[in-house]
């Protein structure tokens, strides 16, 4: 047995190629999700086996982006919130405590705004 034959596939085929066969079955393999060289690909395609391809969606990206952007801003508003519950809870003054109640008012309605934008984004999820 040569050095480059296996015990599974002992036969050698070989087959002559223009560069833009070569270029179209590299392209296949990059996005083929099984195969893992060229032979496997022209294996799976001469033999007629199912040959899965993965496909990205583009307006998917998109969508998780933003929905990472909106995560982002509510972990931020979070801090927030927090750090005014703090000085709130530290000041036995009622006046200082109004304070921070009316700071704290306007963040609790970006909470309920970013929410609301999140619910879209899931409904437009739905619909992909």
């Amino acid at each position: 047995m040569e050095k480059n034959q296996s015990p599974e596939k002992p036969y050698w085929l070989t087959v002559r190629l223009l560069p833009g066969e070569v270029q179209k079955l590299k392209k296949l393999l990059a996005q083929s999700a099984h195969c893992r060289n060229l032979s496997e690909l022209v294996r799976t395609i001469l033999f007629k086996q199912e040959l899965t391809i993965k496909k990205r969606n583009a307006s998917l990206d998109e969508l998780k982006s933003e929905i990472v952007k909106v995560k982002g801003e509510l972990r931020s508003i979070g801090v927030n919130i927090n750090q005014i519950t703090h000085y709130f809870n530290g000041h036995p003054d009622p006046t200082e405590k109004r304070y921070f109640a009316r700071k704290i008012l306007p963040l609790y309605k970006k909470v309920g705004q970013k929410t609301e934008q999140l619910m879209v984004m899931v409904s437009q999820l739905s619909k992909l």
